[in-house]
């Protein structure tokens, strides 16, 4: 049997720690159920942390969701099902419910369908800030400034170039596009 280390053998790991330490006490005997301070917990409860000025909660909702995008392998079918499932109310409401959980920050991509649900989601009364996510739609990336612009002129609290985008411009030698993007990012 090889030794690598899957998902599946660190979450039975896991378990079996957790378990094993909570049979013997050897866990800590902090009072865990005792609130956190106002300053280190959201709405739910949520552990804070600090990007620069901006409160965020430990717990941050991805995007895939919203843009209905599922990394499902041989099966491209999934990503047009949850497109169907998850209609512009159905988005709204997945907002709702992760704010009234505690969680004060979603990190969604730039596109004009994000811009339509997150403000969808704030007329009706939604406090969540939004880190977007910054992924060209040109295929001249170059013109990045763009989509950084649409980004904080709707709203964006922050916002980061998608990883992928920053693999491809450094393998291309351009890492002073990657510059540029975060500068502009910075400056708003």
């Amino acid at each position: 049997m090889s030794n690598r280390l899957t998902r599946r053998r660190f979450l039975n790991k896991s378990l079996a720690v957790s378990i094993a330490a909570a049979s013997t006490n050897t866990l800590s005997t902090a009072d865990t159920t005792a609130p956190l301070p106002a300053e280190e917990s959201s709405a739910g409860n949520l552990p804070i942390g600090k990007i620069k000025d901006i409160a965020v909660s430990r717990l941050i909702i991805g995007g895939n969701p919203i843009s209905g995008n599922a990394h499902s392998r041989d099966l491209p079918y999934v990503s047009s099902l949850m497109k169907h499932y998850f209609t512009d109310e159905k988005c709204v409401e997945t907002l709702h419910l992760c704010e009234e959980c505690g969680i004060n920050t979603a990190q969604l991509r730039t596109d004009g369908h994000i811009v339509r649900i997150v403000d969808k989601y704030w007329k009706q009364g939604g406090k969540m800030q939004w880190i977007a996510q910054i992924k060209p739609r040109e295929p001249d990336i170059s013109d990045i400034k763009n989509d950084i612009r649409m980004a904080f002129d709707n709203g964006a609290v922050g916002g980061y170039l998608q990883g992928q985008v920053a693999d491809e411009l450094v393998q291309k030698g351009r890492i002073d596009l990657v510059q540029k993007a975060l500068e502009d990012i910075k400056a708003l």
